[in-house]
């Protein structure tokens, strides 16, 4: 699975690809504001940034799954290599290497199927990961769409809403609302696969480990899964309907 960020453009943009030019509130407009209104609409914006930085951090996560997955795939070339070569050694005599070469067997099968849901899990990961950052750029739309709501109830309520649509206004942010949601019920259900694969995957792995004490331990540690990424949390914009 290829990783694809989806909305760089609009988040370099100064405005919301989900918002049309009917649906944003022109900055000389609001320079009219009093000092007051004007500051509490820096506030506000503060939750459009926040919203950039996480879906920022969400595609560093994304980035750090694509990277686990690749060392995964080497370990399962290893982990393939070694049953392999224990299935096709060849037994000697005595009683005992045999034993010692059962087990030998045994020990790779169980270090394979690990290995494998290991795979599994990291195919998950990334499907999660990359459905998280859909949603944090969803946020991002949604927060933009919010202060653009905002604005124009701080013009409406002095008076200074003239000329503006705001049917576009509420229509933009009724749609960055769905797509938000969309977007939530998806990262969720990944996250809810993933967490099954990894539960899995921790399962054979102990098994494994349990299966190998009497043999000496590998020199490579195996790779560990990238840690989740850490969101800021801001207030959230909350406008009131226009009377």
């Amino acid at each position: 699975m290829i990783f694809r960020v989806v909305s760089v453009s609009c988040l370099l943009a100064a405005s919301s690809c989900a918002t049309s030019k009917g649906a944003e509130v022109d900055d000389e407009k609001l320079s009219q504001l009093p000092r007051e209104d004007r500051q509490a609409m820096i506030d506000q914006e503060r939750s459009v940034e926040v919203a950039k930085a996480n879906a920022d951090a969400a595609r560093v996560a994304a980035k750090q799954a694509q990277e686990f997955k690749i060392q995964v795939e080497d370990e399962l070339v290893t982990a393939t290599f070694q049953r392999d070569e224990a299935e096709n050694a060849k037994p000697k005599g005595n009683k005992q290497a045999q034993n010692e070469l059962t087990a030998r067997r045994e020990v790779a099968a169980r270090q394979l199927a690990a290995a494998e849901a290991k795979n599994e899990y990291a195919d998950k990961l990334i499907e999660f990961r990359e459905a998280d950052v859909e949603e944090r750029e969803a946020d991002v739309d949604l927060a933009e769409a919010r202060v653009e709501q905002a604005k124009y109830e701080s013009l409406h309520q002095r008076g200074m809403a003239k000329g503006l649509d705001r049917q576009a206004i509420l229509d933009s942010e009724r749609h960055a609302e769905q797509k938000r949601d969309e977007a939530h019920q998806k990262a969720v259900r990944a996250q809810g696969y993933a967490g099954l694969s990894k539960d899995n995957w921790e399962k054979l792995q102990a098994r494994s480990q349990s299966t190998a004490k009497a043999t000496s331990p590998a020199d490579d540690s195996p790779v560990q899964p990238p840690a989740p990424a850490k969101y800021l949390s801001a207030k959230p914009v909350k406008a009131q309907p226009a009377e």
